[in-house]
């Protein structure tokens, strides 16, 4: 059961990772700040990176 867990929480993260690499409206440092905030607090930044990009392919 664990091992799903431990699973799930991997593929989240590198699907993150990936979406913040390819990101265009981040610079470098802006990229680097969210992949720590990604490695450090996962869940929330999942939810505010996640509400911020549907916002952004809005036009918000």
């Amino acid at each position: 059961m664990y091992f799903a867990f431990a699973v799930i929480y991997i593929v989240l993260e590198v699907f993150f990772i990936a979406d913040v690499i390819r990101n265009k409206a981040l610079n470098g440092l802006g990229k680097a700040l969210w992949i720590l905030a990604l490695l450090v607090v996962p869940v929330f930044a999942w939810i505010v990176y996640g509400i911020w990009r549907m916002r952004q392919s809005r036009g918000l």
